[in-house]
């Protein structure tokens, strides 16, 4: 829900530490997810940083990327690992 993106955001993106670029609903794998990129700056250094997030059965999953200085979506490590990903039920 917008509401728990925006108390997600206020974490996640730390004012005056970070720069949100982007975030959006989506669709991942069959799940609604929120997906949110930007800029995390530590030291001078600036990081791009990446997350997918969803609620599901009352808890909260994030799969979170981080890259110095390049988008973590064009790494093929980090591609590949999300094009991979599965999601499984309970046994």
């Amino acid at each position: 829900s917008q509401e728990f993106v925006t108390g997600f955001e206020k974490g996640y993106w730390p004012q005056g530490k970070s720069l949100k670029r982007t975030g959006e609903f989506s669709n991942f794998k069959g799940k609604r997810v929120y997906k949110t990129s930007g800029d995390l700056f530590i030291n001078d250094v600036i990081f791009k940083k990446a997350a997918i997030v969803w609620i599901e059965n009352g808890k909260v999953f994030i799969i979170s990327t981080m890259k110095r200085s390049a988008d973590p979506g064009e790494d093929s490590v980090i591609t590949n690992f999300l094009a991979t990903t599965r999601f499984t039920s309970k046994p």
